[in-house]
């Protein structure tokens, strides 16, 4: 029987022997349409397996969960019924005060900036009596200006004498001027401030017979500069005509522009990408909380020792409530957002709305108009505490959750290419936000998964690397010959080129994390039967092969790579195909489990074995027979051939072959 198998074993070497340089171009034909299929066909799968088949009652179940929106984008926001220290004077103050520092206005933008050389005026006439035979006063504020020239004055006295008030009022006379205070305004919701010169220019004049007796003059008020004017009362009424002085702006005093998304078209956008929610890329920024990235190395952490309250992060001041509404309220259409779900919106809408205060509210106010909207605003899609984190009645903390028109089964390149987009926003914001309103950030599970997908496959092409490296250097030291040792790689290659095969395009999975181990983990497979016959290769010795050497340098060597291949393969042959074989029958019993992670590590393994067997019995053999180094020996330094009995004769050796 041992006899027999033998000689099995020398006609399987005799037959690669004989059609050597086919089975060599079949092989490598294979190699490369496993490569060349794989490459394409192949799909990464970041997502953790699920151990359960796609039919399932687990699986059915949240599929059919799926099927059904969330009560937020169902009823959305719109379904509801329709309903240091100083002195600072408030207003304008023509009679000027030692007692002021500073003139403070709450303004609003304008429609129509103002043109340069320009000033836009609003009058009212004076309020208070005057004598009979007192002059006609014009008193005018300029705001923006800095300095009033003679040429400035004339200009005023006759724009003084056009206006119908000035009828029966002549010789216009302008006084010297007057340096006001600095005046301070600002658009409270946006927090738009400008900070402007204020001069004062008096004007007076001669009445005529036919001015009534309670005509005593007018005040003005002219901006000059800027993209902000004062809210007046209802006696102040717009002159049409501008005033043209040839002044320099002072606008470059602006302190800060409001959010408007970086000058870019901002709003929501129409779904065009994506026809389902579920498709879409859902990004949550989050506000007032910072992520703890270290991690305890022995145990789990709890969830709550995984991040904290910023300490600095305090949405009672005014200037966090702006940052935060302008953040959530204009943004970059480059964010492609669809819907959004930001708290600070719908607060904004409950205290104008229903309350009938200012937004935003005052420091003194927030926490219990916050409160307030969190109890009685039920209507909005981010009521109740769902969006926020409170901590006794005060909130700490808050996130905002956006739609985007991107379908998050899109390659990681194309989302890691929209998550930049995102950076680039929150960074801006960050960079331009009140200290009590910074340190957002972003996440999503499409980042997660994008970001898994290329570390995936990175990793493990480093891996597979490593561990090719480290075969080689292992084959060199048991067969201390680099030629054998490269033959094992090629062999080990070859493998794991098939079993990618077998996983993109035979079975259609995606690379995911159980096929990326599994991929690793089978290397040793891949690598274990071939480096067996390889080392057989290389131990022929003179008592192994009576057989005598055919005359003739190209013959000779040729008769070495076959008895050497002859001798791997009666000597190990057997023992690999049986030790693949039972590896084989212990991985067919895994393919038919129930759990899916049973079933595709059992499918793998199978096919890892079957390959690995092929290749160490199929091409590993043909390629030491056409190629096979003659006398295997060190890297650099070539053994003695091994002494053959040449006194026989050449019968006698064809009859023992």
């Amino acid at each position: 029987g041992q006899q027999r198998k033998r000689r099995g074993w020398g006609a399987w070497a005799n037959l690669l022997q004989k059609h050597r340089y086919v089975f060599f171009c079949l092989s490598a034909t294979c190699f490369v349409i496993f490569l060349g299929v794989s490459i394409p066909n192949a799909r990464l799968g970041a997502s953790l397996p699920s151990i359960f088949p796609d039919d399932h009652n687990q699986n059915r179940v949240s599929a059919i969960f799926d099927e059904f929106k969330s009560s937020s984008s169902t009823f959305p926001s719109g379904f509801e019924e329709p309903k240091r220290t100083a002195n600072v004077c408030q207003g304008f103050n023509f009679s000027h005060s030692p007692d002021c520092d500073l003139l403070f206005c709450e303004a609003r933008a304008v429609e129509h900036a103002t043109a340069k050389g320009e000033c836009r005026c609003m009058r009212r006439a004076h309020d208070s009596g005057c004598a009979q035979t007192a002059p006609v006063t014009s008193e005018m504020l300029l705001i923006g200006v800095e300095a009033v020239s003679l040429e400035h004055m004339e200009t005023m006295a006759t724009f003084a004498s056009k206006t119908n008030l000035a009828a029966n009022v002549s010789s216009w006379q302008a006084n010297t001027p007057e340096d006001l205070p600095m005046i301070l305004l600002q658009e409270w919701e946006s927090g738009m401030v400008e900070f402007h010169h204020l001069k004062k220019v008096s004007l007076t004049g001669s009445r005529k017979d036919a001015t009534p007796k309670t005509f005593c003059g007018w005040q003005e008020v002219c901006l000059c500069s800027g993209a902000l004017r004062c809210v007046t009362s209802d006696s102040w009424h717009a002159v049409a005509e501008p005033l043209k002085l040839d002044v320099a702006d002072d606008s470059q005093r602006r302190l800060l522009d409001p959010g408007d998304g970086g000058g870019m078209p901002c709003d929501t956008v129409a779904a065009r990408f994506t026809k389902l929610q579920k498709q879409r890329v859902k990004v949550r920024v989050v506000f007032g909380l910072e992520p703890k990235t270290e991690t305890s190395l022995l145990g789990g952490d709890d969830g709550e020792e995984t991040w904290a309250f910023l300490e600095l992060f305090d949405l009672r001041q005014p200037w966090a409530q702006r940052n935060l509404y302008s953040f959530c309220r204009c943004m970059p259409q480059s964010l492609r957002v669809t819907t959004k779900w930001c708290w600070i919106l719908d607060f904004r809408a409950f205290v104008v709305e229903q309350k009938q205060l200012p937004f935003p509210v005052h420091s003194s106010l927030f926490h219990d108009m916050a409160m307030q909207a969190i109890n009685e605003d039920t209507t909005s899609a981010t009521s109740g505490q769902r969006y926020l984190w409170v901590l006794g009645s005060k909130v700490r903390g808050m996130y905002g959750s956006f739609d985007c028109d991107v379908d998050k089964n899109s390659g990681s390149e194309k989302i890691l290419e929209f998550k930049t987009e995102w950076n680039k926003y929150v960074k801006k914001y960050n960079d331009g936000a009140w200290v009590s309103a910074k340190g957002a950030f972003h996440v999503s599970t499409s980042w997660v998964t994008a970001e898994a997908q290329g570390v995936l496959i990175s990793s493990a092409v480093s891996t597979v690397a490593v561990l090719l490296s480290l075969s080689y250097v292992g084959m060199l030291l048991i067969t201390r010959s680099c030629a054998l040792s490269m033959f094992v790689v090629l062999a080990t290659l070859y493998v794991i080129v098939g079993l990618v095969f077998y996983i993109t395009t035979v079975t259609n999975s995606a690379l995911g994390l159980i096929e990326v181990i599994a991929l690793i983990y089978f290397i040793g497979y891949a690598l274990d039967y071939s480096l067996h016959i390889a080392h057989k290769y290389g131990s022929l010795k003179k008592a192994d092969d009576k057989q005598p050497l055919r005359e003739g340098g190209r013959h000779a060597a040729t008769s070495m790579r076959l008895r050497r291949t002859k001798f791997a393969l009666k000597s190990m042959g057997g023992a690999t195909l049986s030790a693949a074989a039972t590896t084989a029958g212990a991985s067919l019993f895994l393919s038919f489990c129930t759990l899916t992670i049973f079933r595709r590590l059992g499918s793998m393994c199978l096919a890892v074995t079957v390959l690995s067997i092929f290749a160490a019995l199929g091409p590993l053999p043909v390629g030491f027979l056409c190629f096979g180094p003659k006398n295997p020996g060190l890297c650099c330094k070539v053994t003695p051939r091994v002494d053959h009995d040449v006194s026989r004769d050449s019968s006698e050796a064809r009859a023992r072959e």
